[in-house]
């Protein structure tokens, strides 16, 4: 994994003051194997099934309340 490094031509007179007179390399916070790339993806098929699971979730919600109104009808009656 490459990291970014800051030339010292670039430093400010404040950070070279701090680091000397070389350029800065950067550390790596985690381990490279930790590192999970994950694959690519079609965003338009997602956002199609997205809307999809949408509708479903709301007709599904429709029909429950539907079921649960008329149960509720049938134990009033």
């Amino acid at each position: 994994m490459k990291l970014p490094k800051l030339k010292k031509e670039d430093l400010t007179k404040q950070l070279r003051e701090v680091v000397g007179d070389v350029d800065i390399e950067f550390d790596a916070l985690v381990d490279p194997n930790d590192i999970m790339i994950l694959p690519e993806y079609d965003e338009e098929k997602f956002m199609k099934e997205k809307e999809e699971l949408h509708s479903k979730l709301i007709y599904e919600q429709k029909r429950y309340d539907e079921i649960m109104e008329k149960l509720e009808k049938s134990e009033q009656a």
